[in-house]
């Protein structure tokens, strides 16, 4: 909830930072999210339950609802930690079927991390 225009100054001058200070070029971006929404904010804690169901380590960002004609996209990051037990795919899996068990009509977009701390 800011500024569009100020994050991105704000991620440009990082970028350009990390230039300077350690001769790499990095590509920030940011994943625009509803903050106010009740259906958004029940789903994802839905969802947060769901993914601590398959193990309380892991966590959730960057959630949003995509509605189409059809079907909603749920499109959101999962963070594992180091050394996780799971594989990505099969976290990935377990998700979108526990997923489709509270509604069928969402679709889950799920991009797997890591975390390395």
């Amino acid at each position: 909830d800011c500024d569009i225009m100020a994050a991105h100054d704000t991620i440009d001058a990082v970028e350009q930072e990390i230039k300077n200070k350690y001769h790499i070029l990095t590509v920030i971006h940011m994943d625009p999210i509803v903050t106010d929404d009740k259906l958004t904010a029940e789903t994802r804690e839905r969802v947060a339950q769901l993914v601590r169901g398959i193990d309380e380590h892991i966590t959730i960002h960057d959630f949003r609802m995509v509605p189409g004609p059809t079907h909603t996209n749920l499109i959101f990051d999962v963070v594992t930690p180091f050394g996780f037990r799971l594989e990505d795919a099969e976290v990935a899996r377990q998700l979108r079927a526990l997923i489709r068990t509270f509604d069928s009509h969402y679709v889950p977009v799920i991009q797997v991390e890591h975390s390395y701390i």
